[in-house]
């Protein structure tokens, strides 16, 4: 849940945290969050019940038929666009928000061990993945325009051709984010494995980037950082 016009990390709680967390599988979280006024809910309790959805939370359950209409559209969009419309781009940009974020906090930690570090390696890193998420992203764009051209049917081979690549394409898109998958998971609870994303250690659900290196910048923890920014 998020405000308006931004997509956030999504954390923990749900059914997607095995596939993001642990599996590195492409996972998205839709939903209405409540308003100032909203009714209480009840959640985990025995008053989370159809009765309280009926009389207080959803009646006549016109939210519940709008998102199921919203991962609808979403899901056929998916399934029926021959190139997935996923962008490694703008992945590299929100790693380098995460990165910034991450800067902010060693420059007010009150560890000195921490507070002068600057992650030059990870700039570069990110750099790196930007330049070649951006010419991804281009040549993706340009087989998505094939598909519509008008090819004559006794040249079949070219559409053989184009959809093998394509295929080639979907493929890289959908293993990008396990690309992101360490392994040996993150420092007190390995089940984790995305070193970019998980639920913050101390914050419940809330959902946490770059979190090993953030927790071991919070400890003060300079091997630990050095750690991190090398799995990284």
């Amino acid at each position: 849940m998020t405000r308006p016009g931004r997509i956030g990390t999504m954390g923990s709680g749900s059914d997607f945290t095995a596939f993001q967390d642990f599996a590195g599988i492409p996972s998205v979280d839709l939903g209405f969050g409540p308003s100032p006024n909203s009714p209480v809910y009840h959640y985990h309790s025995n008053y989370d019940s159809f009765a309280w959805m009926d009389n207080f939370g959803d009646k006549e359950w016109h939210y519940h038929i709008a998102i199921t209409k919203v991962w609808s559209l979403f899901a056929a969009s998916l399934i029926e666009t021959p190139v997935l419309r996923l962008n490694a781009t703008d992945y590299a940009t929100g790693l380098a928000t995460y990165l910034a974020s991450v800067k902010d906090l060693t420059a007010a930690s009150p560890h000195t061990s921490v507070n002068a570090l600057a992650f030059p390696t990870l700039d570069a890193a990110i750099t790196a993945l930007r330049t070649t998420a951006t010419a991804f992203d281009a040549r993706a764009a340009a087989l998505a325009e094939k598909v519509n051209e008008d090819v004559p049917w006794w040249k079949w081979w070219q559409k053989v051709k184009l959809y093998v690549e394509i295929m080639k394409v979907n493929t890289k898109y959908k293993y990008l984010e396990r690309k992101f998958l360490h392994e040996q998971g993150l420092d007190g609870r390995t089940w984790f494995k995305h070193v970019v994303f998980a639920p913050g250690i101390w914050t419940g659900y809330a959902g946490a980037t770059f979190p090993g290196l953030v927790e071991r910048v919070g400890e003060g923890d300079r091997e630990g950082v050095e750690v991190s920014v090398r799995v990284l």
